[in-house]
């Protein structure tokens, strides 16, 4: 009788740490900031005409103030494209991150861990330290509507940079591009990591289509 009962309390006592364990464990640090609003991405199908506030885009700021400045712009193609996962490929099709800058809306980077990837992200790399004038989001996989839809699309996405600043951006589900207006310091390399996105009626594997990456030029 003695030892049933010691053995249910050893039970009790195993069951109750594993809880305590799993509730004080370090979290996704992002996951989080998923119910937040964050800094409004610009929709538009022709260059902006403003230029953001340099002082409202640093260490997650959510003011969208902007002037009335239009700067020329160059597009860049970064030395390196990376991503912390990436769906596995199929004979005909593939789905790494160095398809958001192959000018093919066809071809997205989808990322590869469980559930909707948030969390996960993708990097560019520059060869030198480049003022960005603005970065172009086409959301979701827009090869189809059956593939846009069927795959869910980024709603909340975390931009960093090299320079240590941070922007939560909200983008809407459309397949037109959205603009990031970036901060103002050079930078040798952006990334962008998943916050929170829109279901997919079908799969689980988050797509973006492409990046555009714009420099500033004299």
């Amino acid at each position: 009788m003695g030892g049933a009962l010691l053995l249910s309390l050893l039970i009790v006592v195993t069951i109750f740490y594993a809880i305590v364990a799993r509730a004080l464990s370090p979290q996704n640090e992002i996951a989080p900031f998923a119910d937040q609003k964050g800094i409004p991405a610009t929709i538009s199908t022709t260059p902006p005409t403003t230029t953001a506030d340099p002082n409202a885009v640093a260490n997650g700021a959510t003011d969208t103030a902007s002037t009335t400045t239009t700067l020329p712009a160059l597009t860049i193609r970064p030395k390196a494209t990376v991503s912390s996962s990436a769906l596995k490929g199929t004979a005909i099709a593939s789905f790494q991150a160095t398809n958001l800058v192959d000018g093919d809306l066809t071809t997205p980077w989808q990322e590869g861990a469980n559930g909707a990837g948030l969390g996960e992200w993708v990097r560019f790399e520059f060869t030198q330290p480049v003022e960005l004038a603005r970065l172009e989001i086409l959301n979701g996989y827009q090869k189809d509507d059956e593939r846009y839809l069927g795959n869910p699309r980024v709603r909340l996405v975390m931009v960093e940079y090299s320079s240590g600043a941070t922007q939560l951006v909200e983008l809407s589900d459309v397949r037109d591009p959205q603009i990031v207006n970036p901060t103002s310091e050079a930078v040798e390399w952006v990334k962008l990591a998943i916050v929170s996105v829109y279901p997919g009626d079908k799969w689980e594997d988050t797509a973006l289509s492409e990046v555009r990456i714009y420099e500033k030029s004299d």
